[in-house]
């Protein structure tokens, strides 16, 4: 090997940080700090928000799509609303609720492509949550009541698109007219721009070029599933919030929950137990939606939800 070249190798040995070798003792550095929840995690001690639990606290839940996209053309909740240990069926085309979006300004983020409503008509994706949610004296009875509202919906059923390269072409048919009535595109976006690529390539010794890439998906599975616990204490609201963006969520559970009612909680109490593993589905949008759900079945009823 050329001098030059033997002085090359000894500087990307020492700069390459995947060539050092190890010390002896089989690690590099000193043990970090300790966790310091560690000992109530493992022991069990640990609160998370599923483990709250107030007197009288009643249950909510939301139905679930059983199509990726759908529209509900006519809903028959009678048998839910007659089933015993149920408070309340709340339904998407009720006239007093606001179940609009409160929170507009995050409507750029990419997971917030969705309708302007936190319980929607139209299935965008199979496992939506749409149509109507339960309030009832257990989980039990909420998902009784929701088979029975399943079973008295009458649904349109609208085209799919599994391929998103077929999506995106101008004959596809639209998701969101609302948003964009020429394509599904929702905006074209450069996610990092830094540097001059065409001089890199050009000063490159080897250049591939190809014209897709396609990775598997990528599915969260936390271990705590969604959870929210409202009450209202007079003309206040406490709550305990799961997730990871409480700055998000406080503006759903403190807009006015009836149309006509201009005024929000005096005061807003938030408590954050641990969390099972928010990161990723929880947060994209979801997380928030669970806190308005929780905050209007609490004012409907005037119990901890």
């Amino acid at each position: 090997m050329a001098g030059a070249d033997k002085d090359k190798s000894k500087i990307l040995e020492k700069d390459a940080l995947w060539l050092w070798r190890p010390p002896e003792g089989g690690y590099i550095g000193r043990r970090g700090l300790r966790p310091k929840e560690a000992p109530e995690k493992v022991t069990g001690r640990a609160l998370y928000t599923n483990d709250v639990y107030l007197p009288g606290m009643l249950y909510v839940k939301v139905f679930h799509s059983p199509y990726a996209h759908a529209r509900i053309r006519k809903m028959d909740t009678s048998k839910a609303e007659a089933l015993p240990g149920v408070w309340a069926v709340i339904r998407y085309d009720d006239p007093e609720i606001d179940l609009s979006d409160p929170y507009q300004p995050v409507l750029g983020f990419m997971w917030f492509w969705h309708r302007n409503s936190i319980l929607p008509d139209t299935a965008d994706y199979q496992g939506v949550r749409l149509g109507a949610l339960v309030v009832a004296e257990s989980e039990q009875i909420c998902d009784h009541a929701l088979k029975l509202i399943g079973e008295g919906i009458e649904w349109e059923q609208l085209p799919i698109i599994l391929d998103p390269e077929r999506a995106i072409q101008p004959d596809a048919p639209l998701l969101h007219p609302e948003r964009n009535s020429q394509n599904n595109i929702w905006k074209d976006a450069v996610i990092l721009d830094q540097g001059d690529v065409e001089k890199g390539f050009a000063s490159a010794d080897h250049v591939v070029e190809f014209s897709e890439i396609k990775n598997e998906d990528d599915v969260w599975a936390g271990v705590e599933p969604g959870c929210m616990v409202v009450q209202w204490v007079g003309d206040n609201m406490e709550f305990w919030n799961h997730g990871q963006r409480i700055g998000v969520d406080v503006n759903f559970i403190s807009a006015p929950v009836y149309k006509n009612d201009k005024k929000r909680p005096q005061k807003v109490k938030a408590h954050t137990p641990f969390n099972g593993a928010t990161f990723g589905g929880n947060a994209m949008g979801l997380a928030c939606q669970l806190a308005r759900y929780a905050a209007i079945a609490a004012r409907k009823t005037m119990r901890p939800v």
